[in-house]
């Protein structure tokens, strides 16, 4: 993101989780902003010294517009995504940025494993997305998308080694991701925790080989988007606009 040629230095990132983002780039003079879905995860998050509002992400403040608009695994838990990517666009300036990461819904794991993928989450997760449907509806409202990537460090594996012990133990679901989340209820779903985690290391070499087949094919467990916003809509909604300008307001030269 600090790579970034963006119009102006300055973050939102929507369910910021600790705020570690948003607190990085404020020791590079960023101006920052974060999100927090509930009183205690903002007070989490307060405590690198970032403003945070308490904010769905379909209900986001709209006080201020940012060169950089972040969403890092936030718009799976949205119920609205018309409405959620409405919000968004009032938020980032022209010529601004829109990064995303989630669960591919296009993952050829998903389709091998169906509903053993770990990328469902019951209940948390709310939407399944398609990156490319994704991407064609950002591209009607004057989004670009300049950079897709099917590679998380620290998602891609634990996706894939859960998906596939799913598989591997029927008798679970997620065991050790609700175990290490303080989720478990039982001794057996810790039991099942315990015996998973071989599993996972046994895993990583076949992962090794799986991870960057599937990153070329575009079907990783794990997309993360950059979108940039032309300023052709914002030239458009002027309200000095006239019919048959051109995006920079100055009349269209029409054939004789």
């Amino acid at each position: 993101i600090a790579r970034l040629d963006v119009p102006d230095r300055s973050l939102l990132d929507v369910g910021s989780g600790g705020a570690e983002l948003a607190a990085a780039l404020a020791t590079m003079g960023w101006r920052v902003r974060a999100t927090a879905a509930s009183e205690h995860d903002a007070a989490v998050a307060r405590s690198t010294g970032i403003e945070v509002a308490v904010a769905d992400a379909a209900s986001l403040p709209r006080d201020a517009r940012y060169g950089v608009v972040s969403l890092f695994h936030v718009i799976e838990h949205t119920s609205d995504l018309s409405r959620t990517m409405s919000e968004l666009d009032h938020l980032v300036m022209p010529g601004g940025f829109l990064v995303l990461e989630y669960p591919n819904g296009r993952s050829f794991l998903k389709a091998c494993l169906g509903w053993r993928w770990f990328g469902y989450d019951p209940p948390f997760h709310r939407l399944q997305v398609n990156p490319t449907v994704l991407a064609d509806r950002l591209g009607l409202e004057n989004y670009r998308l300049l950079e897709e990537d099917h590679f998380s460090l620290e998602y891609s594996f634990f996706v894939f080694a859960q998906s596939v012990v799913n598989l591997l133990m029927p008798f679970q679901r997620d065991a050790l991701y609700r175990w290490l989340c303080g989720r478990s209820g039982n001794a057996f779903e810790r039991a099942c925790a315990v015996l998973s985690m071989p599993l996972f290391a046994l895993l990583l070499p076949l992962f090794l080989i799986y991870q960057p087949l599937v990153g070329l094919l575009h079907r990783g467990c794990i997309v993360r988007q950059v979108f940039r916003k032309t300023d052709i809509g914002a030239a458009r909604d002027r309200p000095d606009a006239r019919e048959g300008d051109t995006p920079d307001g100055e009349p269209a030269t029409r054939p004789a």
